[in-house]
């Protein structure tokens, strides 16, 4: 499976980004309204673009207003 990693710099608090990134409220916001989504780790997260298939990230490192991965 290949790997991307991504690096922005963005001044806000870590709880705001992190919010973003994890939550169904936050990702519905960047990438598309069609998705499940939960900040647990292990979680599956699943997203249609109606491409004819599901783009899925796993939750697989997680601290609580600070990090994600």
């Amino acid at each position: 499976m290949d790997s991307i990693e991504q690096i922005n710099y963005i001044k806000a608090p870590a709880k705001v980004i992190l919010d973003a990134l994890v939550t169904e409220e936050g990702l519905s916001r960047i990438w598309t309204k069609k998705l499940t989504a939960k900040p647990e780790i292990g979680y599956v997260n699943k997203f249609d673009f109606d491409e004819g298939y599901i783009t899925e990230f796993k939750v697989r490192e997680l601290k609580e207003d600070s990090y994600i991965r």
